[in-house]
């Protein structure tokens, strides 16, 4: 096997000079590690579109989750998965591992493969997940050796449909704000179900395009139609909008000898290969263009043969009284050092270096700032297509924690 010298420095410092931690910051979607890479949660349905697909999946086990990741430091590591039930807010629910899982709160990832012909070395993990007793929202955690050392944690939800939706999606919201917005009205139907107090007990949770960090938690029904077995969730006060936004930014990395499309030039005979991305604008004010797009995520088509390259944004722009970062699925959507851009006044815009598999991504240019809208640099549109999750959760005084009852995907432009 190659040694490569930079990797080993990456391994060592992370060694010695990263934090122990010894508990997660918060129940959310973080790699703690900065030689594991592309951490993904994956429905095992044989699909071609697999990896677009959330991280969800039901009780009866028709398919399962898969978690996969690599570690670039190409020597294999002992490493551990346990779960966490959580409540509809991410809280800990307080359950013991026994209610909620037959088997010992502790897996061993037992299969690996080595990358295959690629320049940069590294090992892919995978992981099939157990089954679990109970539905609701629940947190993946990896650690290496012991607890003490964790490497990364992953939301997913494993669901038991117990409700059906009835449902209509309008896609122009309220007042002054109205081509900007997009807004979320459906009703769900219970009579199938044993609940009591459902005004009180039930409670819904919205995400756009598999992002937690923008999700509409705690909805409660804005009417509950007893005699019918219907409850509605319209409301009209803001509760259940969400900002537009605009069709995905992409690039095609797929290959490092052809380019792709919105890839400017490749360096392959660096010891990291370099990846130039073409030169991006901002898009605020432009009339709203309709394409195909992934809704953020991002494909890799090989997994053990793709290799690793340091890809290079830009955005053309003045500075702005604010922060800015570039985002995706492939940051876990986190507003992080990681994924923060650097002003270049030399070339009038923002700059990031970061590594990435080789694959197809979607992604977006975000602003953190006290006085401009996060979607500053891309747009708002009431016609975007994005994709929405509705997640409907009972209150189980039996357990003590919030069940998910009710899971539905439904499509901006393509119905549900």
């Amino acid at each position: 096997m190659k040694i490569y010298p930079h990797l080993i420095i990456i391994y060592v410092l992370c060694c010695v000079c990263t934090p122990v931690h010894s508990q997660y910051d918060e129940n959310t979607d973080r790699i703690y590690s900065e030689y594991i890479k592309t951490v993904r949660l994956l429905p095992t349905i044989n699909t071609p579109r697999q990896e677009l697909l959330p991280a969800a999946a039901p009780l009866n086990r028709e398919f399962t989750l898969m978690l996969e990741f690599d570690d670039l430091f190409a020597e294999y590591e002992r490493y551990y998965v346990k779960f966490i039930h959580c409540n509809a807010d991410w809280s800990p629910s307080g359950l013991f591992a026994l209610d909620y899982l037959d088997a010992y709160n502790e897996f061993l990832i037992e299969n690996y493969d080595f990358s295959f012909n690629t320049k940069v070395p590294y090992l892919h993990y995978t992981f099939i997940l157990p089954p679990f007793k109970i539905p609701g929202n629940y947190l993946l955690i990896v650690y290496r050796e012991s607890e003490e050392n964790i490497m990364l944690t992953k939301r997913f939800v494993i669901y038991d449909n117990k409700v059906l939706l009835k449902g209509e999606f309008d896609a122009i919201g309220m007042a002054t704000v109205s081509r900007m917005t997009q807004e979320i009205q459906f009703s769900i139907d219970y009579r199938g179900a044993d609940l009591n107090n459902p005004r009180q007990n039930i409670k819904a949770t919205i995400k756009q395009n598999q992002r937690w960090n923008n999700t509409i938690y705690g909805l409660e029904p804005s009417f509950v139609r007893e005699s019918s077995g219907i409850i509605d969730f319209k409301h009209f006060a803001l509760e259940n909008q969400f900002h537009g936004g605009n069709q995905f930014r992409f690039f095609d990395l797929r290959s490092l000898e052809y380019y792709g499309r919105n890839v400017d030039k490749v360096d392959i005979h660096k010891e990291v290969p370099l990846a130039t991305l073409e030169i991006d604008k901002p898009r605020k004010g432009l009339a709203y263009s309709e394409y195909r797009d992934n809704n953020g995520k991002y494909l890799i088509s090989h997994p053990i043969e793709s290799d690793y390259a340091y890809v290079e944004f830009f955005i053309n722009t003045e500075k702005l009284s604010g922060n800015v970062y570039v985002t995706g699925d492939f940051s876990n959507w986190e507003i992080a050092n990681d994924y923060k851009m650097e002003y270049q006044q030399n070339r009038q815009g923002y700059y990031r270096l970061i590594m990435l598999k080789q694959g197809f991504y979607d992604y977006q240019y975000l602003v953190e700032s006290s006085d401009l809208p996060v979607n500053y640099l891309e747009g708002d549109h009431f016609e975007t297509e994005n994709e929405y999750e509705i997640l409907v959760y009972y209150y189980s005084f039996e357990l003590n924690t919030d069940l998910l009852i009710g899971y539905f995907i439904l499509t901006r432009n393509s119905g549900y």
